[in-house]
């Protein structure tokens, strides 16, 4: 039985709403310049540094996962993770999101509008 209905909320900030417009998409798929896309262009775009810190300490946490005696540091690792191998910093905050913690799923739950007794 299908209980409950799950949701995410994600708040994008420092983000401009037009690149979001439908009425701007046929133009911008008019001037696509997808044709001319090639593989050396993607990998221009990625950083190459980066990319090998991160695989690197995936390996050593991988590593630090099978082998107890590396146990010890897994903590640095995880540090390094958030430090040297990280791209962009998110902030996180508590967002006020009211949620009514309602089960309608439930029939005890509902109520007739001014009765004290459940339907």
């Amino acid at each position: 039985m299908n209980v409950g209905l799950a949701a995410t909320y994600i708040a994008i900030e420092d983000i401009d709403p037009k690149a979001y417009d439908p009425d701007d998409k046929p133009r911008r798929v008019d001037n696509s310049t997808r044709k001319d896309l090639e593989v050396q262009l993607l990998l221009n775009f990625l950083d190459h540094p980066r990319l090998e810190t991160v695989l690197s300490l995936q390996w050593l946490l991988t590593l630090t996962r099978y082998i107890p005696e590396l146990v010890t540091i897994k903590s640095h690792i995880t540090m390094l993770y958030r430090t040297r191998a990280a791209n962009r910093h998110v902030r996180i905050e508590l967002l006020e999101i009211p949620s009514s913690c309602f089960n309608f799923g439930k029939s005890t739950q509902l109520r007739i509008k001014g009765s004290s007794h459940p339907i």
